[in-house]
């Protein structure tokens, strides 16, 4: 079986220390807009979840504790009970913003 792959795929090449590709970051921001809702945490003991509500503002302005604790809600919550839709959508938003 052979794959068919696109120029812009056949053309890209990882070089380590030099970033994304802007052209894929670019694409992601297109495609993957930001959702309407905030992400909620994955563990959670009584009636009410916590949500992400400072993800709604500028991404930009968040601490790096901050990121790493809402990228770690999405791989824990999602390799325990399953991929819930708004950690796919907050993990591509973020990842391209």
């Amino acid at each position: 079986m052979s794959k068919k792959t696109s120029k812009a795929e056949a053309e890209f090449l990882w070089v380590p220390g030099q970033g994304a590709d802007a052209d894929a970051i670019n694409r992601m921001k297109y495609y993957f807009l930001r959702p309407t809702r905030p992400m909620g945490e994955a563990w959670f003991m009584g009636g009410e979840r916590e949500m992400y509500h400072d993800l709604m503002g500028d991404l930009n302005k968040l601490s790096i504790d901050y990121l790493q604790e809402m990228f770690g809600t999405i791989g824990t919550g999602t390799s325990s009970f399953g991929p819930f839709e708004e950690w796919n959508d907050w993990f591509h938003y973020c990842w391209g913003s």
